[in-house]
């Protein structure tokens, strides 16, 4: 038995091996490299050892295979300077300009009903809330059009009071969308939200369909963000000024 134990202990078995090799995307992109290179890699580890050995080649043709969008300029011939030590944090893709959720909702015109998100919560059933590529993007279309319509511009930051959830994901992408940097705050800090008490932050909003939360600053304000409870909030399909609140300015969004 020690013997036995001292053998696993030597040559670890691994946990899990796919049932088809073949039809997982690390290999059909190994074949690619083969194909398009002129290689013979015979395994995932040979493929991780060309992508060190070559780093422009494979950033170069993973940066296309996977379709990023919009393709990189005509006649970039490097992914980064490579004299630039990693450290130092080289510029890569020089001149090329992307978004990141342009670059994940473009799945939505791949296969608008495929399944991009499932949202569970404490005490659901694991099947959870499933929301499907079409649904994401246009949550995140109405989403930003509320941003857009508060003034939220490039580069400004947006900070939410939001449990992680499926409308988290759909702030940050819409924030992201318009070049805004999105942060998100746990609703177990309660109302003291110092992260969002910086003058750097030009818009704080927030939106939580359970916990029905939502406030909203703007830069130079003297006072710190307050939280304002009972916000009807069951889902982002039509946003408008709240004419009820003493506050005209906050944002409401109805169901």
């Amino acid at each position: 038995m020690a013997a036995s134990k001292h053998s696993s202990a030597m040559h670890p078995q691994p946990v899990w091996r796919p049932t088809n090799v073949d039809a997982t995307p690390m290999d059909r992109y190994r074949r690619h490299v083969n194909a398009k290179f002129n290689q013979n890699l015979r395994t995932s580890h040979d493929l991780h050892a060309w992508t060190v050995a070559k780093p422009q080649q494979f950033w170069l043709d993973v940066y296309d295979y996977i379709g990023m969008v919009p393709s990189l300029p005509a006649g970039t011939t490097r992914a980064y300077d490579s004299s630039i030590p990693m450290s130092s944090v080289p510029e890569w893709f020089e001149g090329a300009r992307l978004n990141y959720a342009e670059n994940v909702l473009v799945n939505a015109e791949r296969d608008p009903d495929a399944i991009a998100l499932i949202g569970i919560r404490e005490g659901q059933e694991l099947d959870g809330e499933k929301v499907t590529w079409g649904e994401l993007r246009e949550r995140v279309r109405v989403v930003r059009s509320a941003l857009v319509r508060s003034g939220v511009k490039e580069g400004e930051r947006v900070a939410a009071l939001v449990s992680t959830s499926i409308w988290a994901v759909v702030l940050f992408l819409a924030s992201a969308s318009m070049g805004a940097v999105f942060t998100s705050i746990s609703p177990d800090l309660g109302i003291e939200v110092r992260r969002c008490q910086t003058r750097w932050m030009r818009r704080i909003g927030s939106v939580d369909r359970d916990l029905g939360l939502c406030f909203e600053t703007t830069a130079g304000d003297t006072e710190p963000a307050v939280c304002r409870h009972g916000c009807d909030v069951q889902g982002p399909e039509d946003v408008s000024r709240s004419e009820d609140r003493e506050d005209p300015g906050t944002i409401e969004i109805k169901a």
